[in-house]
């Protein structure tokens, strides 16, 4: 996803009553307890929209947010971008916010405010039915910490389901301080089949009395920096964002064509190789199928051979994925975009339950 960080920049001046042709004075974006936060979300509209035009698309979600959560979102007459402002009983700004629609894949939230208030509305956002928080695969969210000046605190957590593995094993922990990168570098070194990291914090390059926390879900949050340097950062993460979906959609949507009374398919599945062999198939199998309220999908499931099973899975909003399962090897089958959410969600229970370092393989199984 590719920013248009001087019109962003421009709507969060302009929102927060700081003159844009002024000369520099970004102190409006460092008070004390204030956060920048972004968080990129993939587009999950109805398959009956599709059709409409781009700006049929904007109010349709705008107004659709604006009822669902309650936020009186003014949409920008210009550019595809809608603000928001959260106001105390006393008129003091506790929140401000920026959408930008721009990308018919992924939408860009930057907020500013109170981190108690962003927070929740970054989760209220996540909520709805028409925006899923992305998903930062593992290798880019590790190659974030050299965007860091200096590693002060990571956060990692695996723990294999017991209803697939017994016993189990797991690799739960917090670091702080200095010792944050040997400790990260010692364990990707010798147990990264177990290296789940949840976010990573640390310093700008330059800044040490800055603090920048990259999550998984594709979200960051900082305080102490100036605002130009924060949305370069999230620049970053778009793009990578926006390659992985990019690929994924390329490379891995399965589709059915027919031509000359012939039917075939076209694209490849994402394949995945576990770091281990599975004890027991069958028990992902269950698990994925009738296992656990907050996976948020349902599927069903056949057995193609003594030793390959096939799950399908779907969720409420009509997505559907298709999976193959040996004991070493996955198959994951994208149908269409709307699929990317449900792919992200079964990529991140795998990784924080099966198998943390999952690879990803070429080849038939």
């Amino acid at each position: 996803m590719l920013l248009n960080t001087v019109a962003i920049t421009q709507q969060i001046q302009e929102l927060a009553g700081v003159d844009p042709l002024a000369d520099y004075d970004e102190s409006f974006f460092q008070p004390s307890g204030f956060d920048h936060f972004a968080q990129f979300y993939l587009n999950t509209l109805p398959d009956e929209l599709a059709e409409l035009e781009p700006e049929d698309q904007l109010q349709f979600l705008v107004s659709e947010l604006s009822e669902n959560l309650g936020l009186a979102l003014q949409v920008d007459s210009e550019r595809p971008f809608a603000t928001y402002r959260q106001i105390s009983d006393r008129g003091v700004t506790q929140l401000q916010a920026v959408f930008d629609f721009s990308d018919p894949l992924l939408t860009f939230v930057h907020l500013f405010g109170q981190a108690k208030s962003l927070a929740l509305l970054a989760n209220n956002l996540g909520t709805t039915s028409l925006l899923k928080p992305t998903k930062l695969d593992r290798a880019s969210l590790l190659e974030a910490r050299h965007q860091l000046g200096a590693l002060q605190e990571v956060q990692l957590s695996f723990e294999q389901s017991p209803k697939i593995f017994n016993p189990t094993q797991g690799l739960s922990a917090k670091f702080k301080g200095p010792n944050c990168t040997p400790l990260l570098e010692s364990l990707l070194a010798s147990q990264a089949e177990m290296v789940a990291v949840e976010y990573l914090e640390g310093s700008g390059i330059g800044m040490p009395e800055s603090k920048i926390r990259f999550l998984k879900n594709g979200s960051m949050s900082a305080n102490g920096v100036k605002l130009q340097f924060f949305l370069d950062l999230a620049q970053r993460v778009g793009t990578q964002l926006g390659q992985r979906y990019q690929r994924l959609m390329e490379d891995h949507q399965v589709s059915q064509q027919t031509e000359g009374g012939w039917t075939r398919l076209t694209g490849s599945p994402v394949r995945l190789k576990f770091q281990s062999p599975l004890p027991q198939v069958e028990r992902l199998v269950q698990v994925l199928c009738h296992g656990q309220k907050s996976m948020d999908w349902f599927g069903h499931h056949c057995r193609l051979s003594p030793t390959l099973w096939q799950v399908n899975l779907f969720d409420t909003k009509g997505a559907k994925i298709r999976l193959e399962l040996e004991k070493l090897h996955l198959n994951i089958y994208i149908s269409s975009c709307r699929s990317l959410a449900l792919f992200d969600r079964l990529e991140s229970f795998l990784e924080s339950q099966v198998s943390a370092q999952l690879e990803q393989i070429s080849g038939e199984f």
